[in-house]
């Protein structure tokens, strides 16, 4: 996303135009893009982390990002993997989960540096493989939930929408974690191609297993 932006940016300031009033237009347009979109150029934001993290895109980053920014943005991804080994590993040290985390993103650095995919590729396919290769599940685990960030704000705005839905003036005591719970299952089972009479009997098969495990431990 990063990349993208730099790039309209870019092309709306260099355009040029025979036509009257086309240049003008095009690089007004370049400033408001900025205006609006340009803190993702010019601050450390998940966008900026995701885009630095594709490995198709990656390489554009430093072409329209300044580079202590960017080293500001490696460093958060550093922390974010330090997070994680001390989630993974409940009794290491932070100096320990540190170390970790510098070795493994060192190699993911470098893997990503050298790394040269078609546009077309799937950028996944490449973590996919390196899963196999590398011990680095800290970074990887880091990698995927920072390349799953929605591009655009309207899934934000259609959990908005089912959360009015679900808060009324009967139930407007609801409680976060119960109202989460509610829009999470509601996503699920609205989805296109979801399997209703499939999810019911796998529901139903686990709940006699559950029963009968405790019925055989009383």
């Amino acid at each position: 996303m990063v990349p993208l932006i730099g790039q309209i940016i870019e092309k709306c300031e260099k355009y040029t135009s025979s036509i009257k009033g086309v240049e003008e237009f095009s690089k007004e347009l370049g400033r408001a893009i900025k205006g609006r979109a340009g803190r993702y150029l010019e601050n450390v934001t998940n966008y900026l982390k995701a885009s630095l993290l594709d490995p198709i895109q990656g390489h554009l980053v430093g072409k329209y990002v300044l580079s202590s920014i960017i080293e500001e943005a490696w460093l958060d991804i550093q922390m974010e993997m330090v997070t994680q080994l001390q989630h993974e590993h409940k009794e290491m040290d932070e100096v320990v989960a540190r170390q970790g985390a510098t070795f493994q993103l060192s190699i993911l650095r470098k893997m990503l540096s050298n790394v040269h995919l078609n546009p077309n590729s799937d950028p996944l396919q490449f973590y996919r493989e390196m899963r196999g290769a590398t011990s680095i599940g800290a970074a990887l685990t880091v990698v995927r939930q920072l390349l799953g960030i929605p591009a655009g704000e309207s899934h934000c705005e259609r959990c908005f929408s089912w959360a009015d839905g679900f808060i009324t003036k009967l139930r407007n005591r609801t409680g976060n974690q119960a109202l989460e719970m509610q829009i999470i299952l509601y996503e699920e089972f609205s989805r296109p191609g979801f399997q209703w009479d499939s999810f019911r009997k796998s529901f139903l098969q686990r709940l006699h297993e559950e029963h009968k495990l405790v019925t055989e431990q009383k």
